[in-house]
């Protein structure tokens, strides 16, 4: 992703580029400041990749956040739980209304 791509289009460019790749996607979502791509690669590995933008209070510019988890496939079962947990928890550690309590 560069600076100037929307999130839209970094979604659009990895869903492409992936495919291209050789990658199967099983799952793919955009939504409202935030997208997830995941499948087997073309190696034979499972893939995560979510990407999170939130706008820097400070600065007032979009910030991005990007997991990337690969993992071989006989490990899901160790694997997902810890991705998803992850993945669905994060908060990104900067002041305002991302503090945690």
């Amino acid at each position: 992703m560069t600076d100037d791509q929307t999130l839209e289009e970094a979604f659009k460019n990895e869903v492409g580029e992936r495919a291209k790749g050789g990658d199967l996607i099983n799952y793919s979502v955009l939504r409202d400041g935030w997208y997830v791509v995941s499948g087997t690669n073309s190696l034979g590995f499972e893939f995560y990749s979510k990407r999170v933008v939130f706008t820097d209070e400070a600065t007032g510019m979009p910030r991005y956040i990007t997991f990337d988890f690969v993992y071989p496939a006989s490990q899901r079962k160790m694997y997902d739980p810890a991705v998803t947990k992850i993945a669905r928890e994060f908060v990104p550690d900067i002041p305002g209304k991302y503090d945690r309590d």
